[in-house]
């Protein structure tokens, strides 16, 4: 005999579900748009250093953060093997 769930069981599971998926969504985008670094204004290169083995190259950016704040800078370094970025810096 298989087990028949009551209305109320079926109800709450499916709330509880529907409240897990809100939480889910929500905290990839908070993630997303405040702690993602993926996401930052590409601004304008200020300085550029190379590594002493020329591996790796520091590259650094001024971005104008708006109207209201100072500028910022960020800074991303480079595999120059497989040329892949990474931002290292934001502030």
């Amino acid at each position: 005999m298989a087990d028949v769930k009551s209305p109320k069981k079926k109800f709450l599971s499916g709330c509880l579900g529907v409240i897990l998926i809100i939480i889910l969504i929500g905290s990839y985008l908070i993630y997303h748009f405040f702690f993602s670094m993926n996401n930052l204004p590409e601004g304008k290169l200020i300085k550029k250093e190379n590594s002493p083995d020329n591996t790796y190259t520091v590259e650094l950016y001024r971005a104008d953060s708006g109207a209201t704040s100072s500028y910022s800078l960020r800074g991303e370094v480079i595999n120059n093997k497989d040329n892949e970025s990474k931002n290292i810096y934001w502030g």
